[in-house]
C-alpha cells in the first residue's frame, strides 16, 4: 500500500525528538521488551490484556525505509534533532547517525537531563524547541547558520554543522 500524499505547502522546518535511526533496534532493555510484545503472539496477547493495546502483526509489512536512509531528503529544509542523554530506548548513536546523514541543514541537541520523548520533556525544553523552531522556520532552507562555537545553550549541547 502506497501513501503518495503531497503537501500543498511544505513545512518550514522539521523537529525530531527522541528518534531512532533504524528499525528493529534491540540495544536497550525497553526496546527488547517492546519487540517481544510486538513480534510474538504471546506478547501481543499480553499487550492486549494488560496494556489494552492491540498490535497488528503485519504493521511493518512491507518494511519502510530506515529513518537514517531518508533523513537526507529533508534538506535543504532546516532540521532540529533533539535527543536526551537519559533516553532509555535509543542510545546516542541514533541522533548522531541521523545528523550525519541529514547533512548541513541539520542541528543536533544532546540534552543532558532529558529522557525519552514526551515522558521526559520539560516545559523549559519544550519552550526552547519552540523558540528554535520559530527561528529555523524564519531562516528558511539552510537554517540560521549556527556553528559548533555555540556549543552549550539553555541546558542543551548544541552541535551544528
Amino acid at each position: 500500500m502506497s501513501h503518495e500524499l503531497r503537501l500543498r505547502h511544505p513545512p518550514d522546518a522539521v523537529v525530531s525528538v527522541s528518534a531512532t535511526s533504524r528499525w528493529f533496534v534491540r540495544d536497550t532493555a525497553p526496546m527488547r521488551r517492546i519487540h517481544w510484545l510486538a513480534e510474538h503472539a504471546t506478547g501481543r496477547m499480553v499487550a492486549r490484556g494488560a496494556l489494552r493495546v492491540r498490535i497488528d502483526p503485519r504493521a511493518f509489512v512491507p518494511i519502510p525505509a530506515a529513518p537514517v536512509e531518508i533523513v537526507g531528503t529533508i534538506a535543504p529544509m532546516p532540521l532540529l534533532i533533539v535527543h536526551g542523554h537519559r533516553d532509555r530506548y535509543f542510545t546516542l548513536e541514533h541522533p548522531r547517525a541521523l545528523a550525519a546523514a541529514a547533512g548541513e541543514s541539520a542541528q543536533m541537541w544532546l540534552v543532558p537531563e532529558f529522557g525519552h520523548a514526551e515522558a521526559g520533556l520539560s516545559p523549559g525544553l519544550l519552550d526552547r524547541i519552540g523558540t528554535s523552531l520559530a527561528s529555523l522556520a524564519t531562516a528558511g532552507p539552510g537554517g540560521p547558520g549556527e556553528t559548533a562555537a555555540s556549543a552549550h545553550r539553555g541546558g542543551a549541547v548544541v552541535q551544528s554543522r
